[in-house]
């Protein structure tokens, strides 16, 4: 598959996308993250991705995979906890 521009971008934007858009409770399917990257003018191969996230474990993130019907990928440890950034954001405007 020949590659295109943005494919250096790929795992950033996979990244990007299971730690601001994913939880235990939200995993993303592969189909979520193929039409995200296309979203965003990344063409992918479930292949690559499968590659992509098992570098981003090695690299030390926490990211796992529920089976099943309603499953898929998700970020399981994160350094702020959700409500810790809204509290963040909500305090700026003091």
């Amino acid at each position: 598959m020949p590659k295109s521009a943005n494919s250096k971008m790929k795992m950033l934007l996979l990244l990007q996308y299971l730690e601001r858009k994913t939880d235990e409770e939200h995993p993303a399917s592969m189909t979520e993250l193929l039409g995200f990257l296309e979203q965003n003018g990344v063409a992918a191969e479930r292949k690559s991705i499968y590659s992509d996230i098992r570098s981003l474990q090695e690299l030390g993130y926490d990211i796992m995979m529920r089976k099943g019907k309603e499953g898929g990928y998700f970020m399981a440890a994160r350094d702020f906890e959700l409500a810790e950034i809204k509290i963040s954001d909500d305090m700026r405007g003091i």
